[in-house]
């Protein structure tokens, strides 16, 4: 039962935390809300976002995971 129990708490605090990547959850209260951005990053072709509003849902393809 502990197993199962830390697994929920793991699974659940990943996807929220991909929730905040995606944009889909705020990590703060107010008007002016930040965000996170997940970029990949090579010299010679610059920066590519991997997460956003343009970009696949992280959390949609870990919500289908498990």
């Amino acid at each position: 039962m502990l197993r199962a129990a830390l697994k929920l708490v793991a699974d659940s605090a990943l996807f929220g935390f991909l929730c905040v990547l995606d944009g889909a959850r705020a990590i703060e209260s107010g008007a002016n809300k930040g965000e996170l951005r997940l970029l990949y990053s090579n010299g010679a072709e610059g920066d590519r976002p991997l997460s956003g509003p343009t970009e696949p849902l992280l959390h949609e393809f870990f919500k289908k995971s498990i």
